[in-house]
Parts: C-alpha cells; sequence; structure tokens
C-alpha cells in the first residue's frame, strides 16, 4: 500500500502499473493481484486508507481543541 500510494502522488494514477508497484514493494505483479484484482482496486484502498488516516487526525485535533 506504502509503494503504490508513493508511486500515485509521484506519477498520478494513469502512469502507474502493478509492475511497477510490485517492484516498488518487493513482490511480484501476481502476489499483488492475488490481494487486488484490477489496479482500480489498488487505488482505492490505497484512497481509503489515506482518508481513514486524515480523519483520525482530524479527529485526535478537534479532541484536543474542544478540551
Amino acid at each position: 500500500m506504502e509503494a503504490a500510494e508513493q508511486l500515485l502522488r509521484e506519477q498520478g494514477y494513469v502512469a502507474i502499473s502493478a509492475r511497477q508497484v510490485a517492484d516498488k514493494a518487493g513482490l511480484k505483479p501476481q502476489l499483488l493481484y492475488y490481494y487486488f484484482r484490477t489496479m482500480d482496486e489498488l487505488v482505492l484502498a490505497v484512497s481509503g486508507r489515506s482518508l481513514k488516516i486524515a480523519s483520525n487526525a482530524l479527529r485526535r485535533h478537534c479532541q484536543r481543541a474542544n478540551r
């Protein structure tokens, strides 16, 4: 997930491939496709992970501000 996120930031959605993500993560592309049937599924998982991290950070910030 981290490898895909970094490549997405650097190159954008259209420019990356499963092979690039797998190479950066030290995996075989087949293993990537075992967990994510398509690149769209991988991108959605990365996006969801990023949103969850941002949401948790915002929640902590708001909790501190309300104290």
